[in-house]
């Protein structure tokens, strides 16, 4: 294990949270970046409707047609030069707002939307903000009511018509709680040939009265020593720090070669890798956006991890959550995460199962078990209902589940690497989300 200085005690986001379940789909392979032959490009603009309301996005699924998704919350077809009066679906109804950022914000196709064998026929998926309902299957401690929830949900075109979603088909796909109106994220996207939904989310907070000093890294070529195929990795990432107006605060592509390099390798920060990036910055409270990217138009799997390195400066809480199918025998759930810095810090996880039903996920775990294991293996907490060992600790950090027969364990941690296991009880079969917690000290 990496040794870090007492300043770095402070670890805002642990350095890696990931999620195995079996099967295991094969890791995303690059997306191949097209040649572009050099010289003068000419540009010119050209209408081709009018009409829309506060357009986000144009795709098209390859037959002609052109769907634009309208952040007022209705996907409209551009067909044969005219755009058809009936939406090919209306969310309006769903929405908590249009008139700032949020709204209908992210559309996309399953990449098998046209091929009859494949199980996204007819499939699309939407990124929206609606009123809070149910348990979010992504969220943060926080003292005062969250401003909304975005949803990304399945939905299925119409057998009948290929130009009208069935409305009824509607699958929730995540849920995640949103502090703010603003910096939403939402983009969705797949990959060509890959059954992955890719999901950009937006933001994180700095709490507290005080300003504190935070490092942000973009890693993509040192992931090759967590197991990730060099050929997956993102090979050049560049880093982008913007504070809650939108307005750029900093940014770095290569961290060897910026101002900060010394400050950053004296903290014990610095990349592995060159080409990777690294920023500090000293932020007051507020609402911050991340964004990582790679150097021209680079694609492949990236990092980002966000330290605070002040010992003095408060704990601020951190959530990480996934979601997944839980199956039988050892197709269990596993999330692993590591703990930096030099002291102890107290932490909560959950198993999330029946619950999820009200926020309508179906198929949930219907009475989920919690297993917490150090570096070795070795196991050092265990829950199945989470009233029968921590009740008056896990009501007390505010986190006490919905459901009886859901679990909680709550355990002061050492910096080490951890993995958490969830197994359905009894050897059942469902849908389940872990979450760790920071909790304040």
């Amino acid at each position: 294990m990496k040794s870090y200085p007492r300043n770095h005690a402070r670890v805002l986001i642990a350095s890696l949270f990931f999620l195995l379940s079996r099967p295991v789909l094969p890791a995303p392979s690059p997306t191949p970046v097209p040649s572009i032959a050099s010289g003068a490009i000419r540009v010119e603009l050209e209408p081709i409707t009018s009409g829309l309301h506060a357009p986000n996005d144009l795709t098209s699924v390859g037959d002609g047609r052109l769907f634009v998704d309208e952040q007022t919350g209705t996907i409209r077809i551009l067909k044969a030069g005219a755009l058809l009066p009936t939406p090919f679906l209306d969310l309006s109804a769903r929405l908590i707002g249009t008139g700032d950022e949020r709204g209908l914000l992210g559309f996309t196709f399953h990449p098998g939307y046209n091929d009859p064998k494949s199980p996204g026929y007819g499939k699309f998926y939407t990124f929206t903000s609606e009123p809070i309902s149910g348990p979010a299957d992504f969220t943060v401690p926080k003292s005062g009511p969250f401003s909304h929830q975005n949803v990304v949900a399945e939905w299925q075109r119409s057998i009948d018509n290929p130009d009208l979603a069935e409305a009824a088909s509607r699958r929730e796909v995540l849920r995640v709680d949103q502090p703010q109106y603003s910096h939403n994220g939402s983009q969705l996207a797949f990959r060509p040939n890959e059954p992955y939904l890719y999901i950009s989310l937006g933001d994180f907070i700095i709490a507290g009265s005080a300003s504190e000093q935070v490092v942000l890294r973009g890693l993509g070529p040192s992931l090759v020593l967590h197991g990730v195929s060099a050929l997956d990795t993102l090979s050049d990432p560049l880093i982008e720090l913007h504070d809650g107006s939108g307005a750029l605060i900093a940014a770095n592509d290569d961290w060897a070669e910026g101002v900060q390099a010394g400050e950053i390798s004296a903290l014990g920060l610095a990349p592995n890798d060159g080409s990777e990036s690294a920023l500090l910055a000293q932020l007051p409270p507020g609402t911050y956006t991340t964004i990582l990217k790679g150097t021209d138009a680079g694609s492949g799997i990236g990092l980002i991890e966000i330290y605070a390195t002040s010992i003095s400066a408060p704990v601020n809480p951190v959530n990480i959550s996934t979601r997944g199918l839980v199956q039988a025998g050892d197709n269990v759930m596993i999330g692993g995460f590591i703990l930096g810095g030099t002291t102890p810090r107290k932490l909560a996880v959950r198993a999330i199962g029946p619950s999820l039903g009200s926020a309508g996920v179906s198929n949930p775990l219907p009475d989920p078990i919690l297993e917490l294991h150090n570096q070795d293996g070795e196991l050092i907490a265990f829950n199945d209902n989470w009233q029968d060992t921590q009740q008056t600790e896990i009501e007390a950090a505010g986190l006490a589940p919905t459901a009886n027969l859901e679990s909680a364990i709550v355990a002061t941690l050492s910096p080490a690497p951890y993995t958490v296991v969830l197994r359905g009880k009894n050897n059942a079969v469902g849908v389940a989300l872990v979450e760790a917690y920071q909790l304040d000290d």
